[in-house]
């Protein structure tokens, strides 16, 4: 049996003594050539880790990822309405002009990196770090005859910073010039104040936690909370202590946003001992 399959499977090239099976077409004589065409990449603009919905990347790469004039934003219906969070705000603005209003708050006021927008759903997604505080929050934007409705949801990190970036945003999309709102967000940016002195060693349960945790959320949390205690000059002499050192050095192998920023931050106050 298996002699008749082999046979029957094989069969030899008129050119040459070399067998080939039927169907492996790579061993078959012809004049084709074989190849893949690649074709450019046309989102050289684009963050690595960053995703982006538009099927149709116009040719200003600059501001392929703004929303276009005819896209359509979901309509508020009455179901969604009933659930919107108390984080929303009303604005007599087309949704178009709202939505590129936040991509540029995103990427011009606030420290951030935006991971994805869907320009069909009318949804953005930010990681954010304001205060030292890092938050993660999702947009989403509806119409409702010539009003627009902008939802801020919570969707990782520090509660703190996310109402404070709804607030910035609030400001920002409120004020009718960006010259006004850039001031307006800047003023509340810098009210920022280091936390009250602690008692010595205050520091140490941190850094354990840096020295002892490879869970990224954690050492977030920790690294936002290490900026805000490095204001305070009584308890940035606590970064002079061996273990400091070595907690910062775990800190600063970590890629991640959300913990390489605020390390830096942390590291930049340091300098100023």
């Amino acid at each position: 049996m298996c002699d008749f399959v082999a046979s029957f499977a094989t069969e030899f090239n008129e050119d040459s003594n070399t067998p080939f099976l039927l169907g492996n077409f790579y061993n078959e004589s012809g004049d084709v050539t074989r190849g893949v065409t690649l074709p450019p990449c046309l989102y050289i603009h684009a963050e690595k880790d960053a995703k982006f919905d538009r099927d149709n990347v116009p040719a200003d790469l600059d501001g392929w990822r703004l929303f276009k004039s005819d896209d359509i934003a979901p309509e508020l219906s009455k179901d969604i309405a009933e659930y919107l969070s108390l984080t929303t705000m009303q604005l007599e603005d087309t949704t178009v002009t709202c939505a590129n209003k936040l991509i540029s708050f995103f990427e011009s006021v606030v420290i951030s990196r935006i991971s994805k927008i869907n320009f069909q759903k009318f949804t953005i997604r930010a990681e954010v770090i304001v205060s030292g505080m890092y938050c993660e929050t999702k947009v989403r934007i509806y119409r409702e005859g010539a009003l627009c409705f902008v939802e801020f949801q919570k969707r990782a990190g520090c509660a703190i910073a996310f109402n404070k970036v709804f607030d910035l945003a609030k400001e920002y999309l409120r004020c009718p010039g960006t010259g006004q709102a850039d001031a307006d967000t800047s003023a509340l940016l810098q009210l920022d104040t280091p936390i009250a002195s602690p008692l010595e060693n205050t520091l140490l349960p941190l850094f354990n936690i840096i020295l002892h945790s490879r869970n990224v959320d954690n050492l977030a949390e920790v690294a936002s909370s290490l900026v805000e205690a490095v204001k305070n000059p009584e308890i940035r002499a606590q970064m002079h202590m061996p273990c400091a050192s070595s907690a910062l050095q775990e800190l600063q192998q970590v890629e991640d946003f959300r913990v390489a920023y605020p390390t830096s931050q942390v590291l930049a106050w340091c300098a100023l001992a």
